[in-house]
């Protein structure tokens, strides 16, 4: 299911105009590994997941504390743990890949695609997601 939403998700995003103004966004995404709480960072432009609330509208809403959609399904989970869930991804590296603005953090050489930064558009973002699809399969 997951890689099916991702392809969903790409071709929206490719096909998306270029969003306004980035709004950046810092979070720590917590992971336990080995039975210890792990923090990972990530810096994203928020404006880029909008487009779950058209694309995916049964599933995510938006949360007007946070100004950022969340998964229905679970509602306190955040943004990125709720995208991790619905899109199958297995660890929070696999998110900061494809959507961390810094680029020093993404994976080219394991999962593809370009290094991001805060000026990237939809269709930047869209082919990650690909190469990202491609390198799992």
């Amino acid at each position: 299911m997951g890689n099916k939403r991702l392809l969903t998700l790409l071709i929206s995003l490719y096909k998306a105009p270029e969003p306004p103004i980035p709004v950046m966004h810092n979070v720590l995404i917590q992971w336990e590994q080995d039975h210890l709480d792990v923090f990972y960072q990530c810096r994203f432009n928020t404006r880029i997941f909008d487009i779950l609330l058209d694309v995916f509208k049964d599933d995510w809403y938006l949360d007007e504390h946070f100004g950022q959609p969340h998964l229905k399904s679970h509602p306190g989970w955040g943004l990125s743990r709720g995208f991790m869930l619905y899109f199958g991804l297995g660890h929070p590296s696999e998110f900061i890949h494809l959507f961390d603005t810094r680029g020093r953090y993404q994976n080219i050489q394991k999962w593809g695609g370009k290094y991001l930064n805060r000026f990237s558009v939809p269709s930047d973002y869209a082919f990650n997601i690909y190469e990202f699809i491609k390198s799992r399969k």
